[in-house]
């Protein structure tokens, strides 16, 4: 059997190597390593993602009782799963070699470890020195043999990785003492007590490896979505991580001036006090009101209160109405006919004055500031007394109505119109009174309510944050909130849904069409013409649908309709099932052939043919071969047109046959025959001449070609060049005859035998 050293990376279950999971899988025996290193999952996680018991494994069984993890994979498969890579520790190298003595398969599985995941911190790991453990101090073990191999590694110019300590499941020293294990509670060594105890050695070595100013850089929950990296000097890491111990409610909080704990969670700016205050202990006082809590004045003035009646007018007192209290400007009763300066008669009392002063801005503000409540009161009162008396003038009309045999039942009536006041009364709940501005200057009256109390608010009907957003100003939320949601169950769909749908898209393509045509030129204006608008617009839409329905009309004539049942001459293209048998030569030897006609027109030949264009070739020419026209279109001449074209071609033979005339110039004239033109190959023609003679005409061809851009010289019969019959004859070969339909075969059995490398094989 196999023992498995496994990695499972650094963060969770999900970090093993698909490797390492296969083994996993197969092993009988799983042992989870947890006192050199933890993950950040419990774990019950991997025996939920791993399908396996896992057996825990702590330092006393992996150091004093290895046998049993050997013992069980000498029969078994067993897996022994490391946090980081399998040999970070000492230890698990010493259980390689225990299982090696005892002859035990060891296959190791590597995964990621903090040895390189430290290269997330942005430091090149070759610039690394030699690792060093910080373990927890105690009153009696302070040890510094880190300390030696820091100064080297910065001496040398290279970064230190310090590994800080955990302790799971350790017995303490006093219980191990007294010969029962009692173990201490879990410890994880943070980066402050860690650079507490870096100081604290640098203070008794004094040798210079570090300072409070050199640069540290903290790394916590690396390779995990909630990885930690902060970059500062050892003191500014002191600060910070006992912030964090602070918030998390680890240290205790900072004390003010006056003793008072300070709220952690207070951000930084608001904590620290200003410069120009001179404060060097953690302070509020900078955040406090200076002024004092102000207090709320009730005091208000005495309203229609009066302290003195004069009889008589007196200097200084308004001449309206002869009150002391105010000018004559200021007099706030009916101008007299005659003021009391001059009748003495009816002089007002003098008002009381008051003078209050009120300094905070909600008393000078508050409205209800000196109303008295007993003023409610009467109020009230005088309103009960109207009401009792409208409602006994109510009865008396109604008896009289019921004397007068008018009405039968009259506390029924009494009832109908108290439920008729009642729903008069809920019905005013669904109105606003507010006195809103308008554009014109004036004030608007009842405004009606934006929703109805007893429906659910727009922004309660998902609470998802990510879901429509709602808008509190406008209170509108244009989206809907429950998209997936069945329509038929939906009260409301978003406010855009109202702009989607009636006869809004079609205001929205009237607005579009009036737009478009103003552009274009048109008279066509949607808030200055609608009527015109409106016209234009269904005039285009029709316009547009019966084009679309000409359209459909034609393809459908011409394609035909795939839902119309076919019609005879399509069924006559279908395959039949009828049996027929050939002999070899193809004739039918029983049952009888039935052709499949094609949906297009066959033997229809116009102009009077009897054969297709195409069906004669003679010199390069194509034509009928009915009537042997080269002329497309033309009409069939039948036999009389063969003859006309045999008397043609004899005609021209005859007449390149006769001697030239004795009046013109004695020229020779070169001769007419096949081997000059190359209508046929020459008889007597060497054959290495001829080579040469075509590889002569390839090079020319190819100059020609390269110089396609340049001006071409230019060559007349009358330079005195001397054309052999090979050269003719390659000339022959090499022409490119485009209207020869068996140029590409001749082309590929030349290929095909070897011949010449443009397809030409020699004669």
């Amino acid at each position: 059997m196999v023992l498995y050293i496994i990695g499972l990376g650094l963060a969770d279950e999900k970090d093993i190597t698909v490797k390492g999971l296969e083994a996993v899988k197969k092993c009988e025996q799983v042992y989870l390593e947890s006192y050199t290193s933890l993950l950040l999952v419990p774990r019950e996680r991997l025996e939920e993602f791993y399908g396996k018991s896992i057996i825990d494994a702590d330092r006393e069984l992996v150091e004093m009782g290895a046998d049993t993890i050997l013992e069980g994979a000498a029969d078994t498969d067993v897996a022994f799963l490391v946090v980081g890579d399998p040999f970070g520790a000492t230890t698990h190298t010493d259980l390689e070699l225990r299982a090696r003595e005892l002859d035990i398969p060891v296959k190791k599985i590597h995964n990621a470890s903090i040895m390189n995941a430290i290269g997330a911190a942005g430091l090149q790991l070759y610039r690394y020195g030699e690792t060093v453990s910080i373990v927890f101090f105690t009153e009696t073990w302070r040890p510094d043999s880190f300390y030696d191999k820091i100064l080297s590694n910065r001496k040398n110019g290279l970064h230190t990785l310090c590994l800080l300590d955990i302790k799971t499941k350790e017995p303490s020293l006093e219980s191990l003492a007294r010969g029962k294990v009692v173990y201490e509670p879990p410890r994880f060594m943070s980066i402050h007590t860690a650079v507490e105890q870096l100081l604290e050695i640098e203070d008794k070595r004094k040798e210079g490896a570090y300072s409070k100013d050199t640069m540290c850089i903290g790394v916590a929950r690396i390779g995990s979505d909630e990885q930690q990296i902060v970059a500062g000097t050892m003191e500014s890491l002191l600060e910070k991580e006992l912030e964090e111990a602070r918030k998390a409610g680890l240290a205790e909080p900072e004390l003010d001036e006056d003793g008072k704990p300070i709220n952690p969670h207070i951000p930084q700016f608001m904590a620290s006090a200003p410069w120009y205050l001179n404060e060097d202990k953690p302070t509020l006082k900078h955040q406090k009101n200076w002024k004092g809590e102000e207090k709320k004045e009730t005091t208000w003035y005495d309203r229609g209160a009066k302290v003195f009646q004069a009889t008589k007018y007196r200097k200084g007192a308004c001449t309206n109405c002869g009150s002391m209290s105010h000018k004559t400007k200021d007099c706030m009763e009916r101008p007299r006919v005659k003021g009391a300066k001059y009748t003495n008669k009816n002089i007002a009392a003098d008002d009381k004055i008051q003078d209050i002063d009120i300094h905070g801005f909600e008393a000078k503000r508050d409205r209800w500031n000196g109303y008295d409540e007993r003023e409610w009161v009467k109020h009230a009162q005088k309103f009960e007394e109207v009401q009792n008396l409208r409602q006994e003038l109510r009865k008396k009309e109604l008896l009289e109505k019921k004397f007068e045999g008018e009405l039968e039942d009259v506390d029924g009536a009494l009832r109908t119109e108290e439920d008729k006041f009642v729903e008069e009364e809920d019905a005013a709940f669904g109105k606003v009174k507010v006195r809103a501005k308008s554009a014109g200057g004036g004030e608007s009256g009842t405004v009606r309510n934006l929703r109805i109390r007893e429906d659910t608010a727009k922004y309660l009907l998902n609470l998802d944050v990510d879901s429509a957003y709602y808008d509190p100003k406008s209170r509108s939320m244009r989206e809907d909130p429950n998209p997936e949601k069945d329509p038929s169950e939906k009260t409301f769909a978003g406010d855009n849904f109202v702009k989607q749908s009636g006869q809004a898209q079609g205001f929205q393509q009237l607005n579009l069409f009036s737009v478009m045509g103003g552009e274009r030129g048109q008279e066509v204006h949607l808030q200055a013409t609608p009527s015109q608008a409106e016209v234009s617009f269904r005039a285009v839409q029709e316009r547009k649908k019966l084009l679309q329905t000409n359209t459909s009309k034609d393809v459908l004539e011409k394609y035909g309709n795939v839902a119309e049942k076919p019609s005879e001459e399509v069924k006559a293209l279908r395959g039949t099932e009828a049996y027929v048998e050939y002999d070899a030569s193809g004739r039918v030897i029983r049952g009888q052939e039935i052709k499949a006609l094609s949906r297009y027109e066959e033997d229809v030949h116009p102009g009077n043919h009897t054969s297709v264009w195409g069906s004669w070739y003679s010199d390069g020419v194509w034509g009928y071969a009915c009537c042997h026209q080269t002329t497309r279109n033309a009409y069939c001449t039948g036999e009389d047109g063969k003859k006309a074209r045999l008397v043609t071609n004899t005609g021209n033979a005859v007449r390149d046959e006769e001697p030239p005339s004795p009046t013109r110039r004695n020229i020779p004239v070169p001769p007419h025959g096949a081997e000059i033109w190359g209508t046929d190959s020459a008889k007597d023609v060497d054959e290495e001449k001829l080579q040469k003679a075509i590889e002569h005409q390839e090079r020319m061809e190819h100059a020609n070609e390269s110089n396609d851009t340049k001006k071409r010289q230019h060559y007349s019969g009358d330079e005195g060049l001397d054309v052999s019959a090979e050269d003719m004859e390659a000339y022959r070969l090499k022409r490119s005859r485009g209207d020869d339909p068996l140029m590409a075969i001749e082309k590929q059995k030349a290929l095909l035998k070897g011949g010449s490398k443009q397809g030409y094989d020699f004669v």
